[in-house]
C-alpha cells in the first residue's frame, strides 16, 4: 500500500510546500449552485467527498455559516469530530429544509463497507 497522507503539522521538519487555498463556500456557490442544467433533466443531486486529513470540520463549519451546507444532499468523509456531528444534528433538528446527510466513510476501506451511492428520492 503506497498511499500518502497530508498534514498541516511539520513532522520531520522536511521541506515546506506552499499550497494555494480557495474559499470553498464561494466556489461552491458560483460553480455548483449557479450552474445551468439542460431543460428536461431531472433535478440534480449534489454529493461531496470531504477528505482533508483532520480539517474536515473546519471546512464543513464554514459551509454551514456561509449558508451552502444545506444545498448538498450527501457529504461523506473520514474525520467528522463529535462537535461537528452535534452541530449538524442541531441544525437539522431546527431546520425544516436542511436534508443534508453526513456519513463517515473511509475511502481506503470502501470495498469493505459496501456503501451504496444512492440518495433517496426527495419528498418535495
Amino acid at each position: 500500500n503506497h498511499q500518502r497522507d497530508a498534514s498541516l503539522v511539520a513532522i520531520n521538519k522536511t521541506k515546506i510546500i506552499t499550497v494555494q487555498g480557495i474559499d470553498i463556500a464561494s466556489w461552491f456557490r458560483t460553480t455548483v449552485l449557479n450552474r445551468k442544467l439542460s431543460p428536461g433533466n431531472q433535478p440534480s443531486r449534489i454529493m461531496m467527498k470531504s477528505d482533508i486529513e483532520g480539517h474536515d470540520s473546519t471546512v464543513l463549519a464554514n459551509l454551514i455559516f456561509d449558508g451552502v451546507f444545506c444545498s448538498i444532499d450527501l457529504i461523506y468523509g473520514e474525520h467528522f469530530n463529535r462537535d461537528l456531528q452535534e452541530a449538524i444534528l442541531s441544525l437539522k433538528k431546527y431546520s425544516n429544509t436542511c436534508k443534508t446527510e453526513v456519513l463517515e466513510l473511509t475511502d481506503e476501506k470502501y470495498d469493505l463497507q459496501k456503501f451504496p451511492f444512492v440518495i433517496p428520492e426527495s419528498t418535495d
